[in-house]
């Protein structure tokens, strides 16, 4: 087992071992946010999104498919990007942890949206991806069964997989505010 993986089995171990005595600290909530005022405020274009507490910023831009620059990623191709990633870390991590070692490593996730429901163009036309799909290609020091495990096992534990399949309930919380030079 390499300096990596040992790391990485030693951090999961104390998160199981914790986790286990008191479920509660599993419990975490990750967060991004958007603020924009004055003159960004009023370009519907482009915008940046802060990440985790840390607020990493990351642009991002209206989807050119609905009249944006295109100059950034929408947020749709953040939201693939989330799920490449996630797939993709638990696949090193697993592998990490297993001993195997992972020559090459290419994880896409693709999503296919008729824009026309975001426009509002036919009623009938759903708004969002109307199918998701992802490609591996890998290349392990390992046999093609181990392989499929690995896979299988990091498919399992996927966060942003296992959301996105379940179609969780998100909440929508508004707290508007009317300037009082608005309606004076």
């Amino acid at each position: 087992m390499n300096a990596a993986a040992r790391i990485a089995t030693e951090r999961q171990d104390a998160c199981r071992r914790i986790y286990r005595r008191d479920g509660e600290q599993a419990w975490v909530t990750d967060l991004a946010w958007t603020e924009s005022t004055g003159e960004p405020a009023l370009d519907p274009t482009r915008g940046v999104v802060h990440l985790g507490l840390a607020g990493v910023e990351q642009t991002f831009s209206f989807h050119s498919g609905l009249g944006g620059d295109g100059h950034r990623p929408p947020a749709t191709e953040l939201l693939c990007a989330a799920l490449a990633a996630d797939l993709d870390g638990n696949l090193r991590w697993l592998a990490a942890c297993a001993g195997l070692r992972i020559e090459r490593l290419v994880v896409m996730a693709f999503g296919d949206i008729d824009m026309r429901g975001a426009l509002g163009v036919g009623r009938d036309i759903p708004v969002g991806f109307q199918s998701m799909r992802m490609e591996i290609e890998i290349t392990v020091d390992a046999p093609e069964s181990d392989t499929h495990r690995l896979i299988a096992a990091a498919e399992r534990r996927s966060i942003v997989l296992a959301t996105l399949r379940a179609a969780v309930p998100v909440e929508l919380v508004v707290a508007a505010e009317v300037p009082a030079a608005c309606c004076a």
